[in-house]
């Protein structure tokens, strides 16, 4: 579906290059057309449809294995309930299931004072959405202009949809959201070296870069000096560590992008010029496939794993190993 917003032509560059680049910043994961006038810019908007957009070229086979013939601008809407666990492919669904999850609590009437995300992912997801905030925990749609607050589920789901809620964002809704949250992130050991410390993360808000300070869009910041957040980040690069001195009782969210596997391609087209290329060979990236969710539901009480993701992430994960990834996980869960 065709999206169009328009801006003031002042607070865009002048130069045509410079003003596609930047609105293609802006707008992440979106394919952008300007028409751009005397007083005001068009920006039109859809989901990419063309495969060189996720740089795999095997894309069409792991498309074809979850679901034949599907269309490629809808893979950002791809998504699949099973009994055991959430699976989509594009990252940023992973909050909606959390949006149920919480909805689920708050209508038993037994909301978390504390819940502990088990993040196994390349990235940290900690970027600032394209959402605009209006109170407490609700907020606009920088696409749409319709209302988002996790305590709606389709409110989230619209906003995903839309593209405001991005692949790179959706953990920064979730930490604004939730009063106490330990934020554990493992990642791959080539991310060490740049990796933030350990410690509270703050919640604020961030002026948008082209509409201005009337528009604060939630973010969060790393390494900071204020401990009385709520909100605690633990990195590593060591499962161990991931899973280290569990607190009893506090709700564990199992959230896994499979990129942390294996991220051959980064999103970038550019990949094998990379420094550093995370892409072991498919018996490693299985192998450690099975003693990641096996060391996990071990080490995990049944009853306090309450919620599990998984995300394929296109353009990042190989696609050629989508199915047999797949194919190790629920073996494991069933």
């Amino acid at each position: 579906m065709k999206r169009t917003v328009s801006f003031p032509a002042h607070q865009l560059p002048e130069a045509e290059a410079e003003q596609l680049g930047l609105l293609v910043q802006y707008f992440s994961g979106k394919q952008v057309s300007v028409t751009a006038g005397l007083e005001a810019v068009a920006v039109e908007l859809e989901w990419p449809t063309t495969e060189d957009f996720y740089v795999d070229p095997r894309l069409r086979e792991g498309l074809a294995w979850w679901q034949a013939g599907m269309p490629l601008e809808q893979l950002p809407q791809a998504l699949k309930q099973h009994p055991r666990y959430q699976l989509s492919l594009n990252d940023s669904w992973t909050l909606y299931a959390w949006s149920q999850w919480l909805t689920q609590r708050q209508r038993a009437g037994n909301l978390p004072e504390e819940i502990i995300v088990l993040h196994i992912d390349d990235h940290r997801d900690c970027m600032a959405p394209l959402l605009f905030q209006q109170a407490a925990h609700s907020y606009r749609d920088g696409i749409t202009g319709e209302l988002v607050t996790l305590d709606e589920p389709a409110t989230i789901a619209a906003a995903i949809n839309s593209g405001a809620i991005a692949v790179g964002s959706f953990l920064t809704v979730f930490l604004h959201h939730c009063a106490r949250v330990q934020l554990r992130h493992l990642f791959p050991p080539h991310r060490t070296a740049a990796a933030h410390l350990a410690g509270a993360i703050q919640r604020v808000t961030e002026p948008d870069e082209l509409r201005g300070a009337d528009y604060q869009r939630p973010a969060v910041r790393f390494e900071v000096t204020d401990t009385d957040t709520g909100l605690s980040y633990h990195p590593t690069d060591q499962l161990a560590d991931l899973l280290a001195d569990l607190p009893p009782g506090v709700p564990v969210l199992l959230h896994v992008d499979m990129d942390y596997f294996n991220n051959r391609f980064d999103g970038d087209s550019d990949w094998p010029q990379h420094e550093t290329i995370h892409n072991p060979p498919a018996e490693q990236v299985l192998k450690q496939v099975r003693e990641v969710f096996a060391t996990v539901l071990a080490s995990v009480a049944p009853a306090q794993l309450e919620d599990i993701t998984v995300a394929l992430s296109p353009g990042f994960f190989p696609a050629e190993l989508w199915q047999p990834s797949i194919g190790e996980i629920e073996a494991l869960l069933s």
